[in-house]
């Protein structure tokens, strides 16, 4: 599944440490702080999105991802 800029989602992936984290996030303009840009590129397994519940930015490694839903 393509994560879109116009929905939020909720995942489990599995992090660094080899635990297995949820998340709900989102790239929407309307939810997520207005940003500066960034010029770090990432590796195509990496994905920089809005984490809604801890109210920050986080990257996920696509490559772990074990459960992708569109929630809105």
């Amino acid at each position: 599944m393509e994560i879109r800029n116009d929905k939020v989602y909720e995942c489990k992936f599995i992090k660094k440490d080899g635990t297995e984290r949820e998340m709900l996030f989102t790239l929407r303009k309307d939810l997520v702080p207005e940003t500066k840009g960034n010029k770090r590129v990432l590796p195509d397994n990496l994905k920089t999105v809005f984490d809604l519940e801890v109210q920050d930015w986080r990257t996920i490694n696509l490559a772990t991802m074990t459960y992708l839903q569109e929630i809105e």
